[in-house]
């Protein structure tokens, strides 16, 4: 494999990533898109290169959003859920235990949510009335939503990652001489 194509992969999902993440801090609508779309990205440097090479692109971009990008909380699903899924996602589906995947799968999103929920209040100092709706303290509710959200975006990305197989993955390679 050539360091050089691999090199440029990197940066064009670095940067796209980076942009992406840029974008929640201009059109607030984006805060819970960009950091899925950002990761999302982020498996195609695990489909032709490896983990590793992955894992890197994800630590580049956290580390330029949490320095120039305005919107942290977007950062921060970033960060904890939707930079570093992408990467372990392709290693779990190799497995073939079902049911196996799908209890690893949410051990990762409600780890990482409990840490975002104990982050965003000991750290970040939101006060609790952030979780609040009608004067009820709710965040199992957000969780149980947040679980059926990351459950449709696993599924997204399962396809995402067969038509980025299908359609581009020979074309990429080619291109850059992976």
């Amino acid at each position: 494999m050539n360091n050089s194509g691999k090199m440029a992969l990197c940066g064009i999902i670095t940067a796209f990533s980076f942009v992406m993440m840029g974008i929640a801090g201009i059109f607030h609508l984006s805060m819970y898109f960009s950091p899925m779309i950002s990761g999302a990205v982020i498996s195609i440097i695990v489909k032709e290169i490896n983990a590793k090479w992955g894992f890197t692109v994800f630590l580049a971009v956290s580390i330029l959003s949490v320095l120039f990008v305005a919107n942290k909380e977007t950062v921060l699903f970033f960060i904890l859920i939707f930079g570093h899924y992408p990467i372990f996602k392709i290693q779990i589906d190799r497995l073939k235990n079902k049911i196996l995947i799908l209890v690893i799968k949410m051990i990762i999103f409600n780890l990482s949510a409990a840490i975002g929920f104990f982050i965003a209040i000991k750290v970040i100092g939101l006060p609790k009335a952030m979780f609040e709706l009608f004067g009820v303290y709710m965040p199992f509710l957000l969780l149980v939503l947040g679980n059926i959200v990351f459950f449709i975006y696993d599924r997204a990305l399962s396809n995402l990652v067969k038509v980025y197989d299908y359609h581009f993955h020979d074309r990429v390679k080619k291109l850059l001489h992976l």
